[in-house]
């Protein structure tokens, strides 16, 4: 199973910039708190969770409720950890790939978390791009939920057409790259 780290305010921000782009998902209420904005974020990918059986650590910057709440909590099935006051998530995340290398998948746009992740054996990817794919994936399963279109089996035929033609120039894209892209389309 995937386990993905994310850097979870860098991921809450490109997440409120994408939601204007998805309109069927659920919009933040106007003028809102640090509080409800996180709760927006973490009740998407808790439902995206669900949807894609992934395991979810969500890392938040401790500094910013101070002691208010404990270090390591449960929402539903995500992890949530805060890092300590002195200490950000950027360290924090970077401390777990360490202790595990090559075990997790760090969403973060910030490029040191992304060498600290790739450091370790992990795999890195932009929180832009989760972000588009959590609401894509919300998206599609509310479209398929509510739509009352199905195909039937009956319908298709037995073997689908297979053309053996070669299409466009073979090159092959670098292996970074192609882990990334596997990574993505695994998602």
């Amino acid at each position: 199973m995937i386990h993905l780290l994310v850097d979870a305010y860098n991921l809450l921000h490109q997440m409120e910039k994408n939601c204007r782009n998805f309109p069927s998902q659920r919009k933040l209420p106007r003028n809102p708190s640090l509080e409800d904005r996180r709760r927006w974020m973490m009740d998407l990918l808790l439902e995206y969770r669900n949807l894609k059986e992934v395991e979810l650590t969500l890392v938040f910057d401790g500094a910013e409720v101070a002691s208010l709440l404990p270090n390591r909590t449960k929402f539903g099935n995500l992890i949530v950890l805060f890092s300590e006051e002195t200490d950000s998530a950027d360290a924090l995340i970077a401390r777990l790939c360490a202790e595990s290398p090559g075990s997790y998948y760090v969403v973060s746009s910030d490029l040191d978390v992304q060498l600290a992740a790739k450091n370790h054996g992990c795999t890195s990817l932009r929180s832009e791009e989760f972000s588009q794919k959590v609401f894509q994936s919300l998206e599609n399963q509310a479209a398929l939920s509510s739509s009352d279109d199905f195909v039937e089996e009956e319908d298709l035929p037995l073997y689908p057409r297979v053309s053996t033609k070669k299409r466009g120039v073979a090159r092959k894209k670098p292996k970074s790259e192609r882990r990334r892209r596997q990574v993505l389309k695994n998602l």
